[in-house]
């Protein structure tokens, strides 16, 4: 489910959306990106495509010296980016 879908259907408002959307970076799907996001990752659960992907963006810039934090209310993406030492964004509760 993408952002804006999401935080319609909990009531935050439009304003709040705008504000954070304001403060994410567009990444350039690098071959080096798509590679990790192509196997496996930490835990016992295959991820989906887009959750791959994003750990392993993340993965990459963190790498990269890079500040970066995830932030999603999925727990299996959550856990994984826990055991890669992905910094989580901690979000309020929907």
């Amino acid at each position: 489910m993408d952002t804006h879908t999401f935080t319609r259907s909990c009531g935050v408002p439009r304003e709040a959306v705008r504000s954070l959307t304001g403060r994410l970076a567009m990444l350039e799907l690098m071959p080096e990106v798509l590679e990790r996001a192509l196997h496996a990752f930490p835990g016992s659960e295959p991820l989906r495509t887009l959750d791959a992907l994003h750990l392993a963006s993340c993965a990459y810039l963190i790498e990269r010296g890079q500040l970066v934090s995830l932030a999603s209310y999925d727990q299996r993406m959550n856990s994984v980016a826990q055991s890669m030492e992905i910094p989580l964004f901690q979000l309020d509760k929907p």
